[in-house]
């Protein structure tokens, strides 16, 4: 129903913020995610992810990477969950209920260098409020 699309959007609003997060602090993962879609959050806080190459897969796989993401997604979500990334081809039927891919938004040279921090970004609010959550730093 309604809701349970209201839910997704807010979800799909959190990945985006993390992938830009994600963007500022590793340029590889930024670039692998940058593209990538959310296919959805389970009951037990599963959060699948779509990519387009079995590479991007593989490095997001790669367990330093693994912890970075989902440190930030803890951030941005205020709770752990567990990020399972597939492939299209993988996906299979379940790719057309994906959403649209992240795209990262240009940097100019005022990028800053240090993410602000998560509860200040105004989708992660948003995130936050439909959640009811309350932002927590998870230390690694």
């Amino acid at each position: 129903g309604p809701a349970g699309s209201d839910s997704l959007d807010a979800t799909r609003r959190g990945w985006t913020a993390v992938v830009e997060r994600l963007a500022l602090k590793k340029a590889s993962l930024g670039t692998a995610l940058s593209g990538s879609r959310l296919l959805d959050l389970d009951d037990s806080g599963r959060l699948r992810v779509i990519v387009e190459m079995a590479f991007h897969r593989n490095l997001m796989d790669h367990v330093e990477n693994k912890r970075l993401i989902e440190r930030e997604t803890a951030e941005v979500f205020g709770r752990r969950l567990t990020i399972r990334c597939v492939t299209r081809t993988e996906a299979g039927l379940d790719d057309q209920l994906a959403g649209p891919p992240v795209a990262l938004p240009a940097r100019g040279p005022q990028a800053p260098a240090v993410p602000p921090p998560a509860a200040d970004h105004p989708g992660v609010r948003r995130v936050i409020d439909f959640f009811g959550g309350r932002v927590e730093t998870v230390d690694s």
